[in-house]
Formats: structure tokens, sequence, C-alpha cells
């Protein structure tokens, strides 16, 4: 029998922060409007009669879909928020393992790379504390 790995609650919560950041760029890309004449035609209802043919169709305009997906987006946003807000916590609270504490240091030194030499454009800084100094 296949032995299940075991996560830690905030291995879990990571892949979820992954997920929902995945779904938020997959989103920008399917509900991406064109234009302001950027419409949408989707056929509803087909009725075929012996003596006659009947359709409905439904019309998606560029600003009813750029709401929608305003609407949608800003749930999504919070939602992540919400989870790294809480990952966090987990983290100052002392829970996380030597590797979750190293997946944040590791995106630190990514982050540091983009910097070049000489540069004197200001750099992205992340900065988290855990509570206590190691």
């Amino acid at each position: 029998m296949e032995q299940i790995e075991t996560r830690s609650p905030l291995d879990m919560l990571w892949d979820n922060i992954v997920i929902q950041y995945t779904a938020i760029i997959r989103a920008q890309q399917i509900m991406f409007v064109r234009d302001q004449q950027d419409e949408t035609r989707v056929l509803k209802k087909q009725k075929d009669g012996e003596t006659s043919f009947e359709q409905e169709w439904e019309y998606q305009h560029a600003w009813d879909k750029q709401a929608t997906f305003l609407q949608a987006q800003s749930r999504a946003m919070a939602t992540l928020q919400s989870l790294i807000r809480q990952y966090d916590d987990m983290c100052n609270k002392g829970l996380a393992t030597e590797e979750q504490r190293l997946r944040v240091e590791k995106l630190k030194l990514e982050v540091g790379k983009l910097r070049e030499p000489g540069n004197d454009e200001k750099g992205i800084v992340i900065q988290i504390n855990y509570g206590e100094e190691r």
C-alpha cells in the first residue's frame, strides 16, 4: 500500500496561495476585453419546427464583460490577500519549518539578483519578520 504524504497546514496554505494566484492570472487571459466594441454572442436556445426556425441569442457587451471581470478579480484578490496574511501570521508565530522560511529567503535572493551593480533605481525590498531573531 502506498503511503500518502502528510502536509502541514502551512504547506497546504502555500499551495492554496499558488493556486489562487494562478487562477487570477488565468482569469485575466480568459476575461480579456479587447476594446469598447468587443461583443460576445452566445446561442441560448434554438427551435426547429416544420415551418419555422427560432433562435435566442445572449449578447455580452464590453462594459458588461469588464464589470463582471472587475468584480470577480476584486473578490479573488481579497481572497489571495487573506491567504497571504494568514501564511505570514503562521510564519510569525513560529509555525514555519526551516524549509518554509527558506522559500521566502530564496524569493528575496531572486529579487536581489534583479538589481544590477551601479543601478541607481530603487529595487524591491522584501522584509519578513518571524517574531524572534534567529
